[in-house]
């Protein structure tokens, strides 16, 4: 098989199998959140309510963060964050429909768009980290499996857990003390991806992008394979259900770092 038929037969099945359940982000000034995605949610600000937050911190945050689809409340994208991830042994995580969507999602990012992350960075990406589990979940994290979907040549660096990670009450607050960086002497100047699997309020992600500049990281970007919402809050309501915002079905056509065509 030539690459541009491997290509294609992965354009196919993301079609075909990503379709119907998953929806491109929207990149929109004025009706989305210029960092997550989110509806904006409040006149005034290019950012939600949670991402304006992040920003009052005195800590330096990702420069980009780049949502792959929405997973939302009640529906299967939803659901598919969820169980890709329970307890269960790696042949039935592999054939299960929630795993072979997801890693569907990864695989057509990396071979569609991580050239186009290149292209509107700094600096070419040479690091990848994984968001680790604050809440101390045996193991090795389903999401280090969806990770090697992603380039061979974005080196493969670690992230722990930090010591005050153990406060349920902390884990809830944006802050770099909750991951250490042993790689540290590893990625100074690098550009470093953060894989995050859903990104809610962003606090851990953030929390991990701060450790990585804070350890000497020169360039970080954020991908998360979905920005959840919840229709039970109104703003996000209206944007999933009126004025047609959203593509009716996920496409690989549609860049995740534009909300458009691909950057040349």
């Amino acid at each position: 098989m030539t690459d541009a038929e491997g290509h294609e037969q992965l354009r196919v099945a993301v079609r075909e199998r990503l379709g119907a359940v998953m929806v491109n982000p929207l990149r929109k000034q004025g009706l989305t959140c210029a960092v997550c995605l989110a509806p904006r949610g409040r006149r005034g600000y290019d950012t939600c309510h949670e991402c304006g937050e992040h920003r009052r911190r005195p800590w330096k945050l990702a420069d980009r963060v780049v949502p792959l689809t929405y997973s939302v409340k009640g529906r299967q994208s939803n659901l598919d964050m969820h169980h890709y991830k329970h307890p269960m042994s790696p042949d039935r995580r592999r054939a299960s429909e929630a795993w072979q969507r997801l890693s569907l999602l990864v695989a057509g990012f990396a071979l569609w768009h991580a050239r186009c992350l290149e292209l509107v960075a700094r600096e070419p990406v040479s690091g990848l980290v994984t968001v680790p589990s604050l809440g101390g979940r045996p193991g090795v994290h389903p999401l280090n499996g969806l990770a090697e979907y992603l380039p061979r040549v974005w080196h493969r660096l670690r992230l722990l857990p930090g010591i005050d990670a153990d406060s349920a009450e902390r884990r809830r607050l944006l802050d770099p003390a909750h991951f250490v960086v042993p790689d540290s002497d590893m990625l100074v100047g690098r550009h470093v991806v953060v894989l995050e699997d859903t990104w809610v309020t962003g606090r851990h992600a953030q929390s991990a992008a701060a450790a990585l500049h804070e350890a000497g990281a020169g360039e970080v970007t954020v991908v998360a394979l979905a920005r959840r919402l919840s229709p039970d809050y109104g703003p996000t309501r209206g944007f999933l259900e009126g004025g047609g915002h959203l593509r009716g079905e996920y496409s690989l056509e549609v860049c995740p770092l534009t909300g458009d065509a691909c950057p040349r």
